[in-house]
């Protein structure tokens, strides 16, 4: 790599000598004769190195040194002096060169000098690429998987507010992993250390919501036989992740964003505030647009809230994920039960299936196929008993309500509408053995000339 150096001296013998001698061993090479000059070429120019005399009329060599790191911080200084005291050799390597060299200058010196500028540099340029490509194609980040490039939006909003103190909110359907990401964001952050609290506000009465959310005092109302510690309170100094925040009372969300604004809070039936200092991670499964179209949820809320935005994708919109996400699930649950796989087949048909329940139905999806699979992997046959729409367009009626005994019914009649009639090849479809399937037709009153 040939790198582009920008010498500086008020001798024109020593710039003609430099410039040779850099010209001659690869370099390309430039001069200006005092420190105004050369911060004006630096601005205009791309150099990679500044060699520097230290003595300049109008701007001396550390000053210019100062000027140009701040305008080009990536241009390494090599700093010259026929004056060397260990005083300004000092100064020079703390206002941020990289070296500096005594006159006459020893090209010997020099060049080993620029050798290896140019080495650090290879080496900045490669871990910069590399940080940029695990940045792009990582496969995980904490315990969230996915290498879909929905996913990677998600990665880099994350890093984003990494160990930043700003409220979040959280958008995506049921089941996608906002509490998840909730937990992910809190222990990458400042309050790591502190609690965790998530609440589902779609599970608090509204009547008591202002209670559960800020507190009571005794005798605040009926039942109320003691004081009572809200979850601002029990979240002070920690996290606290508010999910489905639409489901809550138009009047509690007032309520919730004075004490976001003004961190005080005033329990139920007390004259006194009390000071909290929570960070607040919200989430909804609902659009939050709509939600503020139809009044469900307060603008001055959201507004509030929605300092950081991150919109997680349904599993259908994350391509190539459902394999990474299945080979952790069955790592996860499958190890200790001796399965860790899945037919070809089978996995043809996972794709195509539209996983309403997304990652939440993926994992119980996992957690059924330990239960009910018929043979080591999970293969095609099994897909029908572990879930009802997976071959629903294989011509099986499989509309709820649909008990266990249906499902496998249902499995056994398709198999021996396939054979024919034939229960040895329908148990071997089924990957069952043919006494196995022959108990089973009695247990179920049912004759293979019937199907």
């Amino acid at each position: 790599m040939n790198q582009k150096i920008l010498v500086v001296d008020d001798d024109p013998f020593i710039r003609e000598f430099l410039l040779e001698a850099l010209s001659s061993s690869g370099s390309w090479a430039e001069c200006a004769g005092d420190g105004i000059s050369a911060l004006r070429l630096i601005s205009e120019k791309d150099f990679d190195i500044l060699l520097t005399d230290l003595r300049l009329p109008g701007m001396d060599g550390i000053e210019l040194l100062r000027q140009v790191k701040q305008i080009k911080p990536g241009v390494e200084v090599i700093i010259m002096t026929g004056y060397g005291t260990v005083e300004s050799a000092v100064e020079a390597i703390k206002t941020g060169a990289f070296h500096y060299i005594e006159k006459p200058v020893n090209l010997e010196l020099l060049n080993s000098l620029l050798e290896k500028i140019r080495q650090l540099k290879s080496l900045y340029a490669e871990n910069r690429l590399l940080k940029e490509s695990i940045s792009k194609y990582r496969k995980n980040y904490g315990e969230i998987i996915g290498s879909s490039p929905r996913m990677q939006e998600v990665f880099t909003a994350l890093e984003k507010v990494k160990g930043k103190d700003l409220p979040v909110f959280i958008y995506g359907e049921s089941g996608t992993g906002k509490e998840l990401v909730a937990r992910t964001i809190w222990k990458e952050s400042l309050r790591a250390d502190e609690i965790f609290i998530p609440v589902n506000c779609g599970t608090i009465v509204p009547t008591i919501a202002e209670s559960e959310l800020f507190g009571h005092v005794k005798g605040a109302f009926t039942g109320a036989l003691k004081d009572k510690k809200g979850l601002f309170e029990a979240a002070n100094g920690g996290t606290l992740f508010l999910d489905e925040v639409t489901e809550l009372p138009i009047g509690i969300q007032v309520k919730l964003l004075r004490a976001i604004e003004q961190q005080k809070i005033r329990r139920v039936g007390d004259s006194k505030e009390r000071s909290v200092n929570v960070r607040l991670i919200a989430a909804t499964n609902e659009n939050p647009d709509s939600s503020l179209q139809n009044g469900k949820l307060r603008k001055d809320l959201y507004f509030r809230l929605n300092v950081v935005s991150i919109s997680l994708p349904p599993l259908r919109e994350r391509e190539g994920d459902l394999e990474l996400l299945l080979d952790h699930f069955l790592k996860k649950h499958g190890e200790k039960r001796g399965i860790g796989a899945i037919t070809e087949e089978a996995m043809d048909h996972l794709k195509r299936y539209h996983w309403p329940g997304n990652i939440r139905e993926l994992e119980h999806f996992v957690l059924r196929a330990l239960l009910f699979r018929t043979g080591e992997m999970v293969g095609i046959e099994d897909l029908a008993i572990i879930n009802r729409g997976m071959l629903s367009h294989k011509g099986i009626d499989l509309s709820p309500p649909y008990s266990l005994k249906e499902k496998e019914l249902d499995l056994i009649k398709a198999a021996l509408q396939k054979t024919g009639g034939k229960k040895k090849e329908a148990a071997t479809l089924l990957g069952i053995h043919p006494t196995t399937l022959y108990r089973k037709l009695k247990a179920l009153g049912i004759e293979p000339r019937s199907i």
